[in-house]
């Protein structure tokens, strides 16, 4: 998650995957993005349902799950390609 006040992501590692790790680190970091653009000043709380009952707060989780994702991807994708074959 992401702490705006503080400008810190916390991400919970135990039993995940290191690539799902990854990817929520970049979606945290979109959050962080935002933060700086502004986007947190007068929002509501992020508690349970917030996605769900808030449209900025909605429109905000769509763009960090949209550009994380497609940020990891493109990572993972040069990862791929500066691969030599053994």
């Amino acid at each position: 998650y992401y702490d705006p006040d503080a400008q810190k992501i916390s991400v919970y590692i135990s039993g995940r995957l290191f690539k799902d790790v990854c990817r929520s680190i970049a979606h945290e970091n979109i959050h962080h993005l935002q933060n700086e653009r502004g986007e947190f000043k007068d929002t509501k709380s992020t508690e349970l349902g917030y996605a769900q009952n808030d449209q900025h707060l909605r429109d905000m989780e769509s763009e960090a799950y949209l550009k994380g994702n497609l940020i990891f991807r493109d990572f993972t994708d040069e990862m791929k390609g500066n691969q030599t074959e053994v």
